[in-house]
């Protein structure tokens, strides 16, 4: 993730986490955004599909500083990445 990426990131949550920011394992409240964007990918049974119509979705990690703990948020509604349609079938 590009720093001016990190930066939006940040900005999003400071505007969307309205909440108070602890940490519900450890009670901290030190967060840092991960450094790349990760994906989530529907669950297909078990098997991994290549191609086809699977959903993939886009994510970024924000992670306790103190023991960890992981929150997960949509790069898309973030606006980090932007949506793609689904590519056709060749």
């Amino acid at each position: 993730m590009s720093p001016e990426m990190q930066q939006k990131a940040l900005a999003w949550l400071e505007e969307k986490w309205v909440a108070d920011r602890v940490c519900p394992i450890c009670n901290a409240r030190t967060w840092s955004v991960q450094n790349g964007i990760a994906e989530l990918r529907e669950f297909s049974g078990g098997d991994l599909i290549v191609g086809g119509q699977q959903g993939i979705y886009p994510a970024y990690l924000v992670m306790c500083k103190n023991c960890g703990y992981m929150h997960l948020f949509n790069a898309i509604a973030a606006g980090l990445v932007e949506k793609s349609e689904p590519r056709a079938e060749r």
